[in-house]
């Protein structure tokens, strides 16, 4: 349900009713990189992360995604995703389990660039379009081509490379990928990083319609006005530690020099 709308320039965010906790973070201290690291999610919310490139958003995210794996004694603290347990061994699990990581690195850990577009979407997906130990080829190439039209991927077919693709429209692929994964929780970092600005609104658009879908969002982004655009709260990173939290009431109350200073 709609509960308020806001735009801000460029930013066309539109505010959901949050839903219950989806994920909470206690106390994760990663070596060298995190500090005491605290935080909760809610379904259809938006947790803006800002700091400074190195200032630890990278880790955060692969902290969740499984990235460390659950035996790694450099990795201390508690996860939990839906009230379970969510130090994950590995990212294949992390996905099983419904955890989406949109990496500033689209080319190298987001896409394999080299493969066809339906290709990339169905890799996150299996599990939902296998018939036994088979893929339902049909299924698949309702997904794929529900997702390029909703998402409006601009290719000459769902069998295009993803390197003949512009960066905006392989941001887009990522997305589709997560969304037909079905996960809850997607976290994006520098999503709109190296495409133009009319690409950039696009994306802002479809984290719209993650929270409409109920998803709970993290968004890691060293672009100040991003976050304070899009995030219904807002988290500063610098050096590996929470610095600062600001809910609705106080990004209303501040403006984005004052974000930045504090970012510095």
């Amino acid at each position: 349900m709609v509960v308020g709308k806001t735009i801000k320039n460029k930013y066309p965010k539109v505010r959901y009713e949050k839903g219950e906790t989806l994920l909470r973070f206690e106390h994760i201290t990663l070596k060298n990189h995190l500090n005491d690291i605290s935080f909760e999610l809610k379904r259809g919310e938006v947790l803006g992360i800002v700091g400074l490139l190195g200032a630890g958003k990278t880790e955060i995210a692969k902290a969740l995604f499984g990235v460390y794996g659950k035996g790694n004694d450099k990795l201390t603290g508690n996860i939990w995703f839906n009230g379970k347990n969510a130090r994950y061994a590995s990212p294949v699990e992390a996905v099983n389990a419904g955890i989406g990581y949109i990496s500033e690195d689209r080319g190298g850990e987001g896409l394999q660039v080299n493969q066809a577009i339906d290709f990339n979407i169905s890799l996150a997906a299996l599990k939902h379009i296998r018939r036994g130990v088979f893929l339902d080829l049909k299924k698949e190439k309702a997904v794929n081509q529900k997702l390029i039209e909703k998402l409006q991927v601009k290719c000459e077919s769902m069998k295009q490379k993803v390197t003949n693709l512009s960066g905006g429209n392989q941001q887009k692929v990522v997305i589709a990928k997560w969304f037909a994964s079905k996960a809850r929780i997607i976290v994006l970092d520098e999503p709109t990083r190296g495409i133009d600005i009319g690409a950039k609104v696009e994306v802002y658009k479809l984290i719209n319609e993650m929270v409409e879908a109920g998803i709970g969002v993290i968004l890691l982004s060293s672009e100040v006005p991003e976050v304070f655009g899009m995030a219904d709260r807002i988290l500063v990173l610098k050096d590996g530690q929470i610095t600062g939290e600001y809910g609705m009431d106080e990004i209303n109350k501040i403006n984005e020099t004052d974000l930045q200073r504090l970012v510095m």
